[in-house]
């Protein structure tokens, strides 16, 4: 019998049985999403995501490795629903949302962190099966996009009829945005190390289908990301630098007047005004949500936050943040990220310049801190860029 279960586990590895899992349960909440509408009640990752973060906590506690971050992590999960309950029952103020859906939310920011501990306390969470499980989710997803495009498949359209833009098989398009920031980084890297034909068409084809999506964010991503790679990983001369990413650019300008993202955004700057166009209506929603949540706010709110009543407030990540942990929590969780995820000393500079971008469009979209859909994909982005720093990656 023990003999069999080692076969068994030679031949399915745990974290790409987990991608899989993950990946499969995803695909049904966007078919559950289109044909009805997704809430709380019809969810089926609640379930898949809620027993594998069950088992990912008892490994890493039997482990006993990570004793100081999972205090962090308690706090991060227990401290809001602790002041949801006394602005319920203490102080009066009704917290709109259910209870469960604090904590949810809480758990949420932490995800990805409890299943990077996790990998990392296995023997070998990077090997060949989890890499071509992992790759091969990101380029079957490229290729329903790039599909998608082409035969104009009404059915992935990111926005409807009212803009440009197609999606895989994901539900929300500011997770897709997380989506593709994390493959195009991973397929970055990949290509990086070994600068092959193969390995350069898989990260031209994953761009290409994140440039697809017909976010903001995600076009700010990929600018970013051209710049980096010709100043950091390229090596060329000023004026090759600066030729390679004027094409680039160019290319980017001619697929915003293709698509007709810019004359969308600019006729919503022309009724709006420029905040709206840019924030897509986020300006408002400051005034509409933030204002009022400030004006009901006492001082100890402001550490330990207390922004019950919708969730997210804004979605611009940094602000919901601070608004649902309070000045205490936001140090606490981004110490958290430092020592975890994002190990500054053990990243390459390309893990660098993706933390950069994580704050940067975290402040600007909702969505990145509190992916609930991409936990796995980060935590195995940053397993594989940390543990292959200085190493080559393992072949398939």
């Amino acid at each position: 019998m023990k003999n069999k279960i080692i076969d068994i586990s030679k031949k399915v590895n745990p974290v790409s049985l987990i991608l899989i899992l993950f990946f499969i349960a995803d695909s049904v909440n966007f078919f559950i999403d289109r044909k009805f509408g997704l809430d709380y009640s019809n969810s089926v990752t609640i379930y898949v995501k809620g027993l594998i973060e069950i088992v990912a906590i008892i490994i890493v506690l039997y482990r006993a490795r990570y004793k100081n971050k999972l205090v962090l992590i308690g706090y991060l999960i227990f401290v809001p629903c602790i002041v949801c309950l006394i602005e319920y029952y203490v102080i009066g103020n009704k917290c709109y949302n259910e209870f469960y859906i604090v904590i949810k939310e809480s758990n949420k920011y932490v995800f990805n962190v409890i299943l990077f501990l996790f990998f990392n306390s296995l023997d070998s969470a990077w090997n060949k099966k989890v890499k071509r499980t992992f790759e091969s989710i990101f380029l079957f997803s490229a290729g329903v996009v790039i599909v998608a495009y082409f035969l104009d498949i009404e059915y992935l359209y990111t926005y409807g009829k009212s803009r440009f833009g197609f999606k895989p098989l994901l539900s929300t398009q500011n997770e897709i945005t997380y989506f593709w920031m994390i493959g195009i980084t991973y397929f970055a890297q990949v290509y990086f190390i070994k600068r092959s034909l193969l390995n350069l068409f898989s990260l031209f084809t994953i761009t290409i289908a994140g440039v697809l999506l017909g976010t903001k964010a995600i076009l700010l991503f990929v600018t970013c990301f051209i710049v980096y790679a010709f100043i950091y990983e390229f090596k060329l001369s000023i004026r090759k630098r600066f030729v390679g990413i004027s094409i680039m650019g160019t290319f980017l300008t001619l697929y915003l007047y293709s698509s007709g993202l810019f004359n969308f955004f600019y006729q919503l700057y022309k009724e709006y005004g420029v905040l709206y166009a840019i924030t897509s209506k986020r300006n408002v929603l400051i005034q509409n949500n933030v204002l009022p949540v400030i004006d009901d706010w006492k001082i100890w709110n402001y550490f330990f936050g207390g922004n019950f009543k919708k969730i997210p407030l804004v979605e611009m990540d940094l602000i919901d943040a601070f608004f649902f942990f309070g000045i205490i929590g936001i140090i606490i969780y981004f110490y958290l990220l430092m020592k975890t995820i994002f190990r500054i000393n053990d990243l390459p500079k390309i893990g660098k310049f993706f933390f950069v971008q994580f704050i940067i469009i975290g402040s600007l979209a909702g969505h990145l801190f509190s992916s609930g859909i991409n936990a796995v994909y980060v935590a195995l982005l940053f397993v594989f860029i940390q543990y292959n720093k200085n190493k080559v990656i393992p072949e398939v």
